[in-house]
């Protein structure tokens, strides 16, 4: 495939992926639009429709003894279009209201190419649909006919004014007038009355320039409202709509949203991990949750934190790292629980791991182990206790270990700045594989960076949905002005992708299935 290809390939991924995080968006707008269009739809009244239909004669059809007339050359077009609106005329609906009494506007329209014309009527009864069509037909043909008629016995009385006129020259010519001139008299006196007799017959004959093809019958059905069809026109509408919404929402929305929206924002900046979203986690906001239970989104989650500590084993392979920070632009981002899960599973594959929380103004980390806090990191810096003894193991075999934040202090900043405090990170260095940090978050205060001088490495957790890319921004530029620029980025809560949904849901099933029956057997 070429680069032009995978580029497209990729815009309509994001496009889709865009679309299905929007998803809630784009129902609420369609089911919101269904439901006005079906309220609507049954607030309106019932209408039945009469249909009739007139076939109006080719031009110069309605001459007996002249078909062939200048009349033959008017355009069908237009004369179904003079036709249509004379029929529509407020002279017609005048004559049919002195009928019925008060009538709706008929609706007439040209079916195809033809001569037809068919006409409509609506009403809450199906017989008054019905009998409105008829009398607007039978009033339209009538007229037409009674003007037909007036038009030619109107040619008839000039005619016949001019017989008589020939006549009376007739009768004045006296003896002295010539055959010759007598007989020019008589017969073009003869051809005047032939013309005048064609006139009269024509005049009697006069259709109306049209027909009836079919009478209006009361409709069994009504035409409106039709709720069905409303609604599935508003879903759809309200598709577009949302799809719409949905779409001008993602441009505005400056939030990191997937693994290459990060990518991205923090480039040349390694992305480490992406965490999916757990959603028992969802249940309980504000704590630090620990991977527990077969459930399948927790079984991706353990997966993803896997992935996390085999990338930041490749992290140390040019140097040395042991002592790690983890940290995140807000609060909410979800660092601690990325920081008690990384050291799970660094002490699950032998590692001898302990998690120091340096968060001394909110500390969370001994929730997640349901351990106390009255002993710590500040008791430690304040000389109470050694450090051993501040030290509390959360497995039996010593593996993993927490060093709680202690009590609260009233100068965390200066406390972390302090060579105390990198005695002491020093000082479980030495007695443990790996010493992973819990710090605050950046933008809130200045103790991530300045505990940054200390440790080997800084890591940020994102949100997804939450952390914006100014945000990371903030954060680069903090990390950039204390000296100790950021080594890797890890983005929690993912929502599962298209293309991933289907096959991570089923691996995840399977591993899970495969744990269960591991359980089982033991």
């Amino acid at each position: 495939m070429t680069e032009e290809g995978q580029g497209q390939q990729l815009d309509v991924s994001r496009f889709l992926a865009a679309l299905a995080r929007r998803k809630k968006t784009i129902g609420a707008v369609a089911l919101t639009m269904a439901g006005m269009a079906l309220v609507l739809s049954l607030l309106q009244p019932t209408l039945y429709q009469g249909e009739a239909q007139i076939s109006l004669d080719p031009p110069g059809e309605t001459a007996v003894f002249e078909p062939v007339t200048a009349a033959a050359r008017i355009d069908p077009t237009v004369l179904v279009e003079t036709e249509l609106e004379f029929l529509r005329s407020a002279r017609v609906r005048t004559l049919v209201t002195d009928q019925l009494g008060p009538v709706p506007e008929v609706e007439a329209t040209r079916v195809g190419d033809t001569l037809l014309i068919e006409v409509t009527s609506r009403s809450t009864e199906p017989e008054r649909a019905a009998t409105v069509t008829n009398a607007y037909v039978r009033t339209y043909l009538e007229l037409r006919r009674q003007q037909a008629a007036d038009d030619l016995l109107e040619s008839g009385e000039v005619l016949r004014s001019k017989v008589a006129e020939l006549q009376s020259q007739i009768d004045e010519l006296d003896a002295a007038a010539t055959t010759g001139q007598r007989e020019a008299l008589v017969e073009q006196q003869a051809r005047f009355g032939e013309r005048l007799d064609q006139l009269e017959i024509e005049a009697a004959l006069q259709s109306g320039g049209g027909q009836v093809v079919s009478e209006a019958t009361a409709p069994s059905a009504p035409v409106s409202p039709t709720p069905v069809r409303n609604v599935l026109l508003a879903l759809v509408l309200g598709t577009m709509v949302g799809a719409s919404l949905a779409l001008v929402l993602e441009y505005r929305d400056d939030s990191i949203k997937t693994r290459d929206d990060l990518v991205d924002a923090i480039r040349p900046i390694p992305v480490l991990a992406t965490i999916p979203v757990v959603m028992q986690w969802q249940k309980e906001p504000g704590r630090p949750h620990l991977v527990a239970g077969l459930q399948a989104d927790a079984v991706r989650a353990g997966e993803a934190y896997r992935a996390l500590r085999t990338a930041v084993s490749l992290l140390g392979i040019e140097r040395p790292l042991t002592l790690l920070q983890l940290t995140s632009a807000l609060p909410g981002d979800g660092k601690t629980t990325t920081v008690v899960n990384l050291a799970a599973v660094l002490a699950s594959a032998g590692q001898r791991v302990v998690v120091v929380d340096c968060d001394l103004r909110r500390p969370s980390l001994h929730t997640a182990f349901q351990l106390g806090n009255e002993v710590g990191f500040t008791s430690v810096l304040a000389g109470e206790v050694e450090l051993k003894e501040a030290i509390q193991s959360i497995r039996g075999d010593g593996e993993l270990a927490l060093l709680a934040s202690g009590g609260l202090a009233p100068n965390p900043s200066e406390l972390l700045g302090s060579k105390r405090t990198s005695e002491v990170l020093f000082a479980l260095q030495s007695e443990f594989d790996m010493v992973l940090v819990d710090s605050p978050p950046v933008l809130s205060v200045t103790d991530a960076a300045v505990l940054s001088v200390w440790v080997d490495a800084s890591l940020i957790v994102t949100s997804a949905g939450i952390t914006t890319r100014n945000h990371l921004r903030s954060a680069l530029e903090v990390f950039r002005q204390a000296g100790a620029p950021l080594s890797g980025a890890v983005l929690n809560r993912v929502e599962l992708e298209l293309g991933y949904g289907y096959y991570g849901q089923a691996y995840a099933r399977s591993l899970a299935s495969d744990q269960a029956e591991g359980s089982g057997s033991s």
